[in-house]
This record gives structure tokens, C-alpha cells and sequence, in this order.
């Protein structure tokens, strides 16, 4: 597989952006966010997000809700110097055109050379990505849209979760479920 540096950005936004808005949001205290953190701290391979489900201080939907608002918040002109394809002073020269003929910040950079168009693509193509656990099945192939589509139906009706309502409609196995929810925490 070959090195995407846009691939590094969520770990860049570092945990205590996710508890701040998991805060903003009233999904967690602040005492369990410290919680969290102390053994985010201890366990420094598990994602902040695992341990807040896991230790039952956010669901997991909650926590999806937050990172999705984190990822919105990455401008493009950051996601690329945070990935190292952009200098921090390129962007700023971009940012003062910008202002001056309102033009989108990555047309700016091609054109005075200082991303590719590939690079910009491949950065809105971050941004927007879906993220939610259905949608991740379905990319990986888990399970169709019809079989997602129904079991969203099902979840309406029944409540719970939606990984363990596919794993009770026999649709994917635990194993699928906990490789899906790694690719959903890692975009």
C-alpha cells in the first residue's frame, strides 16, 4: 500500500479536539473525558474514541457524531500542511489572494504551484468522506445497500445499536464489525 499522507491527518487532531467536542456536545463530563485521557495516556495505540465507548462515557454513535464534526472542521489548506504537502507559508500567501479575488483556496494553489490538482483532489476526497458504520460495510463490502437499508429500517423499529442488530440479522459477523469500527476510527 503506498504512503497517503492525508491518511496521518485524523491522528494529527490529537484527542483532547474529540473530547472538547464530545464535550461542546454534552456527550461526555469532564471528569470521564479525564478519565479517557489518563488511559489514552497509559494505552497510547487505543483511540480516545474506543476507550469513551468502551468505558461506557459516550456511545458509539455520539463519538462517530464528533469525529464526523472534527473532520469538518479541517480547512483544506490545513489538512494539506498538516500532511506536509503544503508550507505554512504558502498557504498563508494563498489566504491573502483568496481575500482579495474570493477564488477557492485550491485552485489558488495549483495555479501559483504550490499543490498539484491530484493533491487537492485526494484532500476534499478526505473531507468529505462518509464515515458512518454503514456506509464503511458497505465500501468494504460487509454487507449491500439494500441489506444496510433494511437493517436501518429494522433499528428504527427495535432500537439499539447498528453493528449488533446486522450481527443479530445474521448479515456480518462480530469479526466484520470490529474491522469496520477500526476502518471507521482510522478514515
Amino acid at each position: 500500500m503506498a504512503f497517503n499522507p492525508l491518511s496521518s491527518i485524523v491522528g494529527l487532531t490529537g484527542s483532547k479536539k474529540l473530547g472538547n467536542i464530545l464535550l461542546k456536545m454534552n456527550a461526555i463530563n469532564q471528569d470521564d473525558l479525564n478519565k479517557a485521557l489518563k488511559i489514552k495516556d497509559e494505552e497510547p495505540k487505543k483511540l480516545l474514541g474506543e476507550i469513551i465507548v468502551e468505558r461506557n462515557f459516550s456511545t458509539q454513535e455520539q463519538v462517530n457524531e464528533a469525529l464526523d464534526q472534527q473532520k469538518k472542521e479541517f480547512r483544506l489548506g490545513q489538512l494539506l500542511v498538516s500532511s506536509g504537502l503544503l508550507k505554512p507559508k504558502n498557504l498563508d500567501e494563498a489566504l491573502i489572494i483568496q481575500k482579495e479575488t474570493k477564488e477557492k483556496i485550491g485552485v489558488i494553489l495549483v495555479r501559483m504551484g504550490f499543490s498539484t490538482e491530484i493533491q487537492i483532489s485526494n484532500a476534499l476526497k478526505f473531507q468529505n468522506r462518509d464515515n458512518r458504520l454503514g456506509t464503511v460495510l458497505v465500501r468494504e463490502g460487509y454487507i449491500t445497500e439494500t441489506q444496510l437499508e433494511w437493517a436501518l429500517s429494522e433499528q428504527e423499529k427495535r432500537g439499539g445499536l447498528l453493528g449488533e442488530n446486522l450481527i443479530n440479522l445474521k448479515l456480518i459477523t462480530s469479526p466484520q464489525l470490529t474491522d469496520a469500527l477500526l476502518k471507521q476510527s482510522r478514515v
